[in-house]
């Protein structure tokens, strides 16, 4: 685990830990705090910890798109809602990204 500012490239904090390369999202209005690997099932993912300016949370789970048993659209938006949670997902190049508000 990492908190902001002990990690100046994610991407290489990242490499040895994950089968794939991550890209930060960039996400307007939130700050990065921190991050570390964990999984989702049996995936090993990157995840995020960012914080919005109303002191809301924001998880940002990086996943590769290759361990995905669906295919994905490029460049679409999927939004769901789950109890109070908003979920978002969406496909750039060979990464997943899911927002969890």
């Amino acid at each position: 685990e990492f908190k902001a500012g002990e990690v100046g490239d994610l991407r290489a904090w990242f490499a040895g830990k994950l089968d794939f390369n991550i890209l930060a999202p960039e996400l307007k209005g939130l700050v990065l705090t921190g991050g570390r690997k964990c999984s989702l099932g049996n995936k090993d993912v990157a995840y995020l910890f960012y914080n919005k300016g109303d002191n809301g949370k924001i998880s940002v789970f990086i996943i590769d798109s290759k361990a995905l048993n669906f295919d994905m659209k490029e460049n679409i938006t999927y939004r769901l809602f789950e109890g109070d949670k908003t979920v978002t997902l969406w496909k750039r190049g060979d990464l997943v990204y899911t927002e969890v508000e």
